[in-house]
């Protein structure tokens, strides 16, 4: 697969990041909130307005998701999956179970849109290899925020 990615900070309250598969022809997004805040079904609804032309269906606000998957399907872009984490990445064991278990959403609904059912003989590999692709996209995002805060790395090379 060759992504296509473009992050953004359209917000002040979370951040986006958005993953394009060339292979697949989908895209996803990840939403994932600012310090001290917390995404709401409203913040996706409002994401997806505002990013993407075009009529949103009405999403009922759930102030108990730690995290949610939704698909948005749009006449011109085809299959939008959002995964929004509700709280600031913390890079926790939980944070990796939680996004595991959002992916895992992600990756059966974008391959029940190109008709392929998960079948344990035929289609298994393809849903591991796109958990797995998506999994190293998001977590390869997300490593560079803490808490809510972009996180400044230092270059760790050491010269020779």
């Amino acid at each position: 697969m060759n992504p296509k990615q473009k992050q953004s900070t359209l917000s002040d309250t979370y951040f986006d990041f958005h993953l394009y598969t060339d292979i697949y022809h989908h895209n996803f997004y990840l939403i994932h909130p600012r310090k001290n805040y917390i995404v709401t079904d409203y913040e996706i609804k409002d994401f997806i307005e505002n990013r993407i032309p075009g009529n949103c269906k009405y999403l009922a606000d759930q102030k108990d998701f730690a995290a949610r998957t939704v698909s948005y399907s749009h006449p011109e872009s085809g299959l939008l999956i959002i995964v929004a984490l509700r709280s600031p990445w913390t890079n926790s064991p939980d944070d990796h179970g939680r996004l595991a278990h959002e992916i895992s959403h992600a990756t059966a609904l974008m391959m029940e849109d190109v008709g392929t059912p998960h079948h344990i003989d035929y289609s298994d590999e393809s849903y591991a290899y796109l958990t797995e692709h998506l999994t190293s996209e998001f977590v390869r995002h997300l490593q560079n925020y803490k808490y809510g805060t972009l996180v400044q790395r230092r270059n760790t090379r050491r010269k020779l």
